[in-house]
């Protein structure tokens, strides 16, 4: 393991420059009880991503699953772009249960939004955000994409900057291109325990307008997966997410995970049995994941909730323990994880159900 520098490192600088400009635009803080998802880019959902992304499909059954609890849903495509009009995204939403229809020419009004359980948009058309805003507010879902071309970046991250800022969040004023990330269309490779990214190991991206956060300390909003500093999936979810606190250790091919998981104050309660566990560590190039579901767990007299088996070649152990003041504690060990590519710091995720802890931490190790 080593401490490497990305050298696209100046990215990262510029769209911190970025967010701060655009933050201090006013940004409602009003209380909303729908989630939303920022993509940063349309080809992700399309035919296209589908075909060169195998785990797209997961992603789609992750974020239908996000929006609705796990009921089947009803969701809209309220738009003209290809990316949500193709069959391989209706194919795996029906294939996931839920139903999926695409209609640019139905009203655009709250009468109509209510009909459904989240609404995907992205250009064309350029919809009404206030009718959005009010729609995520009475406990609406929406999943936003850009990088889709029309009008030119600034003017597309302007498209959207009334109804993203509402809730905290919104898409630099330029592409992927603009700021030299290479290769500017491939499959990134993913390693997360999020819920909206479990079990998907990669998604297919070619440009798009990176995601900010205007406030990095409004624990509603958060970039679940970032590229080259650049922010590649966002999202808002009013119910506050897990604080995490945790040490890490990397020696031989071994890693060593010691946590301390606070859920936020509106979680339903964390049962590992039930919901299950899942974990990721990526630093550098470095990428291990593991998702385990409730049923692989036993529970001893303690009330420990206990894993230990081989997945994917590696031997795991892990132990969840609810303690008395509402943390939890999770220790993992798993060996035979290639570590040579691992770089400090470390982003740690530990995911207890939807209770979703996120730390950034330095690895111990030689």
């Amino acid at each position: 393991m080593h401490q490497r520098r990305s050298r696209l490192g100046r990215i990262g600088i510029v769209i911190v420059g970025l967010g701060a400009l655009l933050a201090a635009g006013p940004v409602d803080r009003a209380a909303a009880r729908g989630r939303i998802v920022v993509a940063t880019d349309e080809w992700t959902l399309s035919d296209r991503g589908f075909a060169v992304a195998p785990d797209t499909a997961r992603f789609v059954e992750n974020v239908a699953r996000w929006f609705t609890g796990g009921a089947p849903g009803r969701f809209l495509a309220y738009s003209t772009n290809f990316a949500l009009r193709g069959p391989a995204l209706a194919g795996a939403m029906a294939a996931a249960g839920h139903t999926w229809t695409v209609d640019a020419a139905l009203p655009f009004d709250l009468e109509t939004l209510r009909r459904y359980d989240a609404v995907f948009v992205g250009l064309l058309p350029v919809v009404d955000a206030a009718v959005l805003v009010d729609y995520v507010r009475g406990g609406g879902n929406v999943y936003v994409m850009g990088g889709t071309g029309f009008f030119g970046a600034a003017a597309e991250a302007a498209a959207w900057a009334p109804f993203l800022e509402a809730f905290g969040l919104a898409y630099a004023p330029v592409y992927h291109a603009d700021l030299g990330l290479e290769p500017l269309c491939a499959v990134v490779p993913i390693a997360s325990a999020h819920p909206l990214l479990d079990g998907v190991r990669g998604l297919y991206v070619c440009n798009g307008n990176p995601v900010v956060r205007l406030d990095p300390a409004d624990p509603r909003t958060a970039i679940v997966l970032t590229v080259a500093g650049l922010g590649f999936l966002g999202t808002f979810d009013p119910r506050v997410p897990a604080t995490l606190a945790a040490r890490v250790e990397l020696r031989g091919d071994a890693v060593e995970v010691k946590a301390l998981v606070t859920p936020g104050p509106g979680s339903d309660g964390v049962a590992p049995a039930a919901e299950g566990l899942a974990l990721a560590l990526a630093g550098g190039q470095g990428r291990y994941a593991v998702s385990l579901p409730g049923r692989a767990f036993r529970t001893d007299r303690k009330g420990r909730v206990k894993f230990e088996g081989v997945i994917d070649g590696v031997a795991l152990e892990a132990v969840v323990r609810p303690l008395e003041d509402g943390r939890v504690e999770v220790k993992a060990e798993a060996r035979g994880v290639s570590l040579a590519d691992f770089a400090n710091p470390v982003t740690l995720t530990v995911a207890l159900g939807d209770d979703v802890g996120v730390a950034e931490v330095w690895a111990e190790g030689p």
